[in-house]
């Protein structure tokens, strides 16, 4: 089984600077993509200006609303699940105290993998033409991704880290919580109660490195997403369609809705910066694409099972 090979050097390439929008340290900053510039040119272009535009935190305007995680935790379950009947939530930690960030490098990657560095994990790899028959999808170990942060010139992504002590999936906020999903089916009729709880398979790290993306798609047609900002920042853009209420998992098979495309006479795209401090509660069929602006860890959960 081989392994990517590193790339050296800089890149040949590299895009213009986009000017983004950081909610939480209430700032303008810009980032400058180093690959696939071509397609992050066309995202750039249809993304609104940032303002606070980026910051729709008002009920019932944009796709989500923003609100203090200790005040959300606190309101009872018929507001929270009103709430996120309405918008996705952005979650933010309290302001006055440490965020809790960690340093992406060797100690914090290896817990994931139980420090075998040489353990072969799912990676995918942007940094190879997508024209060539064996890009993208790879085998590598976490070794390959440690030997290519810090804009080494490989751009990879680990999207199924498992997470066997389920951190988040059964916390204080139990909105979207596949721990309490699982637990709520764990019985007759539903499955047989021997079942063991598939960490893997609900709640898991994501890896990636800076430059890492997401063409459109839904992450579920069932129930609610959580993801939760542990290092770097990840660009997520939400499209609402223009003529639809909800979405459609089967919309991607019409022309007009290409997965690749930024159809703005159908598409309303609305951007928000993730970072550390931040946990992003998405609803069930949203559209959606995110870009790695940092070397970044995230913590995921969605009952995709």
């Amino acid at each position: 089984m081989l392994e990517p090979v590193i790339a050296d050097g800089a890149p040949a390439q590299l895009g213009t600077p986009f000017s983004l929008y950081d909610c939480w340290e209430q700032k303008v900053f810009e980032w400058t993509p180093i690959a696939h510039i071509d397609w992050f040119e066309a995202v750039k272009a249809n993304l609104p200006k940032p303002s606070y535009e980026w910051y729709p935190c008002i009920i019932g305007q944009g796709p989500f609303v923003v609100m203090d995680r200790d005040q959300f935790a606190v309101s009872v379950d018929a507001e929270q699940q009103r709430l996120i009947s309405l918008q996705s939530l952005l979650l933010l930690d309290d302001r006055t105290s440490n965020r809790n960030s960690y340093e992406f490098n060797e100690a914090l990657l290896l817990k994931l993998v139980g420090g075998n560095r040489r353990r072969i994990i799912e990676i995918y790899d942007y940094s190879i033409d997508e024209d060539d028959d064996n890009a993208c999808h790879r085998k590598g170990t976490m070794q390959t991704i440690l030997e290519a942060c810090g804009m080494k010139g490989r751009i990879l992504n680990a999207l199924d880290l498992p997470n066997p002590t389920r951190t988040l999936a059964n916390d204080s906020l139990g909105l979207a919580s596949c721990f309490k999903t699982w637990c709520s089916i764990y019985k007759p009729p539903f499955m047989d109660v021997k079942a063991a709880y598939p960490s893997v398979s609900l709640a898991w790290f994501l890896v990636a490195l800076a430059g890492a993306f997401t063409y459109w798609h839904l992450d579920s047609n069932g129930l609610l997403t959580r993801i939760r900002v542990l290092t770097g920042k990840r660009l997520w853009i939400i499209a609402e369609y223009e003529d639809l209420k909800l979405s459609d998992i089967d919309l991607f098979t019409q022309d007009d809705y290409s997965n690749f495309g930024m159809n703005t006479k159908i598409l309303k795209l609305h951007p928000i910066v993730l970072t550390p401090g931040m946990e992003f509660v998405m609803r069930p069929g949203v559209l959606h694409m995110v870009i790695t602006l940092e070397d970044s860890l995230l913590h995921y959960l969605s009952w995709l099972c």
